[in-house]
């Protein structure tokens, strides 16, 4: 398949599902997550990599997105199909798509949007709660090394007064800004990230700590 045939399919599936390339540009891959489970493709090889187990795939819900993250790890925003437990999930490009392989941090509430900057992932959920983690990767020894990821929450913001519904966020992205207050740095969220911005229909909101880091 030619890369203009696949970015043809990525436009299609893009309407119709969640999908990220990485990185922008020269694409070398790209994640697609469909009702059910997701399907990885390395652009370079024209490979695609499915769930061999169907009922693992059946179980994989996606509500919150998917991502690339360190260039060897697929990440997994969603829940449970079976036990309704919302969770981030990670999948060792390395290997074959399969919960043998997969680091699972639980989630307290079903989430609906994602974004990743660094090593940090910004997961927002049905409470309009906004939940930082530091990603975490770690070698698992033996004959079949693969990567394992484990996160640890930085900091929460509760947005729950400025969101009517859940389902009016449009975008949720991380960024620096380095705005000084009083000839000061402006306080930090986590290292890089001093800002929250989120689309909530059409408003574009930006998240900060004051002085006193609240």
């Amino acid at each position: 398949m030619s890369l203009v045939r696949v970015l043809s399919t990525l436009h299609f599936l893009a309407k119709r599902h969640c999908c990220t390339v990485h990185p922008p540009w020269p694409y070398s891959s790209l994640v697609v997550a469909g009702n059910q489970g997701i399907a990885y493709c390395a652009l370079t090889t024209r490979r695609w990599k499915i769930f061999g187990n169907e009922t693992q795939e059946k179980n994989l819900l996606v509500t919150g997105g998917v991502f690339i993250w360190n260039d060897d790890v697929i990440g997994v925003v969603g829940l449970n199909a079976d036990t309704d437990k919302p969770h981030l999930s990670f999948y060792p490009i390395s290997q074959r798509l399969d919960n043998r392989f997969a680091s699972v941090i639980d989630l307290e509430n079903k989430a609906v949007m994602s974004a990743l900057r660094d090593d940090v992932c910004a997961v927002f959920d049905v409470s309009a709660q906004i939940t930082l983690y530091k990603l975490t990767a770690h070698l698992e020894s033996g004959r079949d090394a693969f990567t394992k990821v484990s996160g640890d929450i930085v900091t929460v913001i509760r947005i729950n007064e400025i969101v009517p519904h859940p389902t009016c966020i449009v975008s949720l992205q991380m960024t620096q800004l380095n705005m000084d207050v009083r000839g000061k740095l402006s306080p930090a969220f986590y290292s890089s990230i001093d800002t929250v911005i989120v689309n909530i229909a059409g408003r574009l909101i930006t998240l900060s700590l004051n002085e006193d880091g609240k």
